[in-house]
């Protein structure tokens, strides 16, 4: 096989790219941001819950401006609250959200 001197071009630019990528980490360990500073700063709306009780145990900015509560407010509420399904089909819901291992809850209805 003959390489090309775009071929040889790109290979140096991997190369590259994946000497950086091991000799320059993303963050020190000093800057490493801790999973509250990730989770509240994130810009995707997140919602820890927990699966027993449903209740909302943590909820970042953005989930509070996307439902119109404050992240207090979320707190105190279940996911119930939010959900329009109802609180049997929640359940129902977390129940096999658990069975398939996932992390998150999914309604197409």
């Amino acid at each position: 096989m003959t390489s090309t001197p775009k071929a040889n071009h790109l290979l140096s630019i991997l190369l590259y790219a994946f000497t950086i990528a091991l000799t320059q980490p993303a963050y020190s360990q000093a800057e490493m941001p801790t999973f509250n500073q990730a989770f509240d700063k994130h810009p995707a709306t997140m919602l820890l819950i927990d699966p027993d009780s449903k209740r909302i145990v943590n909820a970042n900015a953005a989930a509070a401006n996307f439902y119109g509560h404050s992240e207090t407010k979320l707190e105190s509420m279940t996911v119930a609250d939010l959900n329009m399904l109802t609180p049997e089909q929640v359940a129902a819901e977390v129940k096999l959200a658990r069975q398939e291992g996932r992390q998150f809850l999914y309604s197409d209805t």
